[in-house]
């Protein structure tokens, strides 16, 4: 019995020192990661993490400049760019787009890939973008390849897209696209997409069937990128007037605004709106000739600033 207590009681002793040897390695340890990192908020090179990061938006992409109004560091080894955005250098002030803020940071993808890979989050237009962006060489020259998550962004608030479509529109969009590209080709790189917008509205540049503009409930987009070719595989239109799909090709040209339009387009007026629009309707001679189970088709050309519509026959 005694021994068994002597062995005990020396068990407790060397338990304690461990312990207190522990907590007290621990309270260093914390200590020193506090000292880190309020250097590293005071001592921040803010000046050479901006010309950092424009070099190498610069490097990825020659064409566009990215533009940033304020930088800091982010948690655990990351930075974070308030009010950013991308625009042409060849055109100053023309905006491709613009964030509230973003934060960029290695990712773990670098160790399964054995490639470099970033990942970033911004706020933007209301909504959150998110992904990884992977280059096949360590000097990130590419080529480069990212996966993009879209949430909740309201196309409202993106005034560029406004701009650049040449009319008005609204609505919230998710999604998610892979793309690939190689350095000085990121407008024309490869990949596919798959979106929705929900709630929204878009005006037409002239009137069609006798509508300014058209409410929607939902628009689901299903999409390829081959180069400068948009391959539309499907879209689905659920509107308030009327329900439509479409397929097609975009051929997009590199001032946006001038990218041709080769789509058809199944239309189904809803049956409000086809008794409100009779009359229309009989002048064309939809009812007779072209309506059938409900449905009628059209031809889009033109450009995007300027499509031309043309009944099929």
């Amino acid at each position: 019995m005694h021994w068994r207590r002597f062995f005990v009681t020396i068990m407790r002793v060397f338990s304690n020192k461990f312990t207190k040897k522990r907590t007290i390695w621990l309270g260093y340890s914390i200590f020193g990661v506090f000292v880190v990192l309020i250097s590293l908020f005071i001592c921040f090179p803010r000046k050479t993490a901006h010309r950092y990061l424009e070099a190498l938006a610069s490097r990825i992409e020659p064409g566009l400049v990215l533009k940033i109004e304020k930088i800091r560091p982010a948690l655990p080894f990351g930075l974070r760019a308030e009010r950013a955005g991308l625009e042409y250098k060849d055109d100053p002030g023309n905006i491709l787009f613009k964030a509230d803020s973003f934060v960029i940071m290695p990712s773990l993808r670098t160790l399964t890939l054995r490639k470099p890979a970033v990942r970033f989050a911004c706020e933007a237009y209301g909504g959150t973008i998110k992904g990884v962006v992977t280059s096949g060489k360590y000097n990130f020259r590419g080529p480069y390849r990212s996966d993009v998550e879209v949430s909740g962004v309201r196309l409202g608030l993106y005034t560029a897209l406004q701009e650049k479509l040449k009319r008005n529109c609204s609505g919230t969009m998710d999604g998610a696209l892979t793309y690939d590209w190689t350095q000085g080709g990121f407008l024309r790189g490869e990949g596919q997409g798959k979106f929705s917008v929900v709630d929204g509205r878009i005006f037409f540049v002239e009137p069609f069937m006798d509508l300014q503009s058209m409410d929607f409930r939902r628009i689901n987009v299903q999409m390829v990128l081959d180069g400068q070719k948009l391959i539309v595989n499907g879209f689905d239109l659920g509107g308030k007037q009327m329900d439509a799909s479409a397929f097609g090709t975009i051929y997009l040209d590199s001032v946006f605004d001038r990218s041709s339009l080769d789509l058809t387009v199944s239309v189904k007026p809803s049956a409000d709106f086809l008794t409100k629009k009779r009359a229309l309707f009989d002048a064309v001679s939809f009812l007779t000739r072209r309506l059938e189970e409900g449905r009628f088709i059209v031809n889009v050309r033109g450009t995007l600033a300027q499509p031309r519509i043309v009944f099929a026959q």
